[in-house]
C-alpha cells in the first residue's frame, strides 16, 4: 500500500455520507451576508480561526491534508484508534465549504447563516417518497445526522409551510402547493418524464463502482444535455421552455450546467442518493432540516477536539515518501508520517507536486493523476438576504421560488435557528 492515499473530500464521495455532503440545492456556494442598508456586513466565519503562519517540523503516525468535513473525520476516527495525527489545512479556519456567518454586524448577534453547504436529509426515520411511488427509496443522511449528534449538535426544520412560487419570464409568478415539488409549468412534463427515467436508470448504477454497470461505457459517453435532446420532447436546448425545470434540477443539485457533466456522473449521483427525488424535495428530502449553530459547526466541534493537531494556514505544496514515510512540505513547515490523506478536491490534489511523481505511486496512480486533470470544481454564488422578519409568512408562502431566467433562479427560507416556523421571528431571510 502506498504511503499516500487519495481521498476525494468534499467534492467526492469518500467521507461521511453516501452522497455529496449536506444535501443538495445551493450546496456548493459561497456567499455574501446583506441587510436592507448601505453598509454589507464583513463575512465573520465562526469557530477556530487562525492568522498565524506554521513553522518547522512535525511528526504524526498520520498526515491529513484539509480540514473539511472529510478531514477532520479521518483524523477523528484515527485518533479513536489509538493514532497520533497531524492536519494540515491552508485556510484560517475549518469547515472546507461549509462556512458559519454570525450575523452580529448585522444587528443579530448569536444568530448564524451559513454561506455554504447548510442541509441534511432526508433524516433517518423519515418516510421514503417520490413523484413516482414505485420509486420511492429509503436512503437518509444517517452518517452526518449521526456524526452531528454525536458533537451535541441538532437539527431544526427547514420552513416549508405554505405555497412555493414559479416565475416565468414574460408571465410572472404561479402560486402552487408546497406538497409537490414539480411546478406547473411549460416544463412539468418532461420534468415528470425525466425523473422517471432517470430514477429507473440509477437503479443500474453501483455507488461505489458506477464504471461497472452494464451500460457505464454509454453512459459516460454522453452530456446531460445530449441526453435532454434525444429524450424530452421536444428536442431542444436545455433553456428551452420545456426543458428548464430539468436544467433547473442539475443547476441546483449539482451547480454544474447539464452540457458539463456525462449522464453516467448524474446517474451516479441519483444512485448515490436513492433517487432524484431524495435529491430535489425539501419535507423528507435532501432540504429537510438544517444545523442548529449553523453546518461549520460541526467542523468547529471536531477542530475543538484535535488541539494542538490542528494547524492552520498551512497549504501543502509538495509530498515526498521514502521508504515508509511520507512528507508534507509547506512554506517554512513540514509534516511526516508513516501515511498522508490527501482530504482535497480532485483538482486541488492534482495541483500538489508529489516525488516520486503520483503516476509512480500505485497501480492506480497513472488513472488518478489523470482524473485530477480531468475533475473541475463546480462554481455556485449564494447571497443571505436578511430582513427585520420573515414577511412572506404572513401571505402563506414557504419562501421556495423557483425562476426560468435572472440572475437567481431558486430561493429557500434560510431564517436562522431558533425558528418557531412563525412570521413573528427575527430575523428573517
Amino acid at each position: 500500500m502506498s504511503p499516500i492515499v487519495q481521498e476525494q473530500g468534499e467534492n467526492g464521495r469518500t467521507g461521511v455520507s453516501r452522497r455529496a455532503l449536506l444535501g443538495g440545492m445551493a450546496a456548493a456556494g459561497a456567499g455574501l451576508a446583506l441587510r436592507p442598508a448601505p453598509a454589507v456586513a464583513a463575512a465573520s466565519p465562526t469557530g477556530v480561526q487562525s492568522t498565524a503562519a506554521p513553522s518547522g517540523s512535525r511528526r504524526a503516525d498520520v498526515v491529513v491534508v484539509g480540514a473539511g468535513i472529510a478531514g477532520l473525520v479521518a483524523a477523528r476516527t484515527l485518533r479513536a484508534k489509538g493514532l497520533s495525527v497531524v492536519v494540515l489545512e491552508a485556510r484560517d479556519r475549518v469547515g472546507g465549504r461549509t462556512l458559519n456567518q454570525d450575523l452580529g454586524a448585522n444587528g443579530f448577534p448569536g444568530r448564524v447563516v451559513e454561506m455554504g453547504g447548510q442541509f441534511v436529509g432526508p433524516l433517518p426515520n423519515e418516510p421514503a417518497t417520490a413523484t413516482l411511488p414505485t420509486q420511492a427509496a429509503y436512503w437518509p443522511q444517517a452518517r452526518i445526522f449521526g456524526l452531528a449528534a454525536e458533537l451535541g449538535i441538532g437539527t431544526f426544520k427547514t420552513y416549508n409551510n405554505g405555497d412555493y412560487l414559479n416565475y416565468l419570464h414574460g408571465v410572472g409568478a404561479t402560486r402552487y402547493s408546497s406538497s409537490t415539488r414539480i411546478p406547473p409549468d411549460p416544463g412539468t412534463a418532461n420534468a415528470g418524464l425525466a425523473i422517471g427515467l432517470l430514477n429507473q436508470m440509477a437503479r443500474g448504477v453501483d455507488p461505489a463502482a458506477p464504471w461497472s454497470s452494464a451500460q457505464a461505457s454509454e453512459w459516460d459517453g454522453e452530456t446531460v444535455e445530449s441526453w435532454m435532446r434525444r429524450t424530452l420532447l421536444p428536442p431542444a436546448s436545455p433553456d428551452a421552455s420545456t426543458n428548464h425545470l430539468v436544467t433547473l434540477a442539475v443547476e441546483e443539485v449539482l451547480s454544474v450546467e447539464p452540457r458539463e457533466i456525462s449522464l453516467l456522473w448524474l446517474l451516479n449521483y441519483i444512485a448515490s442518493a436513492g433517487t432524484l427525488d431524495n435529491l430535489v424535495d425539501t419535507a423528507d428530502g435532501a432540504q429537510d432540516s438544517r444545523f442548529v449553530g449553523g453546518s461549520q459547526a460541526i467542523s468547529n466541534a471536531m477542530a475543538a477536539q484535535l488541539g494542538d493537531s490542528l494547524v492552520l494556514n498551512a497549504p501543502v505544496r509538495a509530498l515526498d515518501h521514502a521508504g515508509a514515510t511520507v512528507t508534507a512540505r509547506g512554506d517554512g513547515f513540514s509534516a511526516t508520517g508513516r501515511r498522508a490523506i490527501l482530504a482535497l478536491p480532485p483538482a486541488l490534489a492534482g495541483r500538489v507536486a508529489y516525488d516520486p511523481p503520483l503516476s509512480d505511486l500505485s497501480p492506480d496512480g497513472f488513472l488518478r493523476d489523470q482524473l485530477t486533470q480531468r475533475f473541475p470544481m463546480a462554481s455556485i454564488l449564494k447571497v443571505n438576504v436578511i430582513y427585520p422578519r420573515p414577511f412572506w409568512r404572513d401571505q402563506g408562502l414557504a419562501g421556495q421560488v423557483t425562476s426560468d431566467s435572472g440572475t437567481v433562479r431558486a430561493t429557500f427560507d434560510n431564517t436562522p435557528h431558533p425558528d418557531p416556523q412563525t412570521s413573528q421571528v427575527s430575523p428573517g431571510a
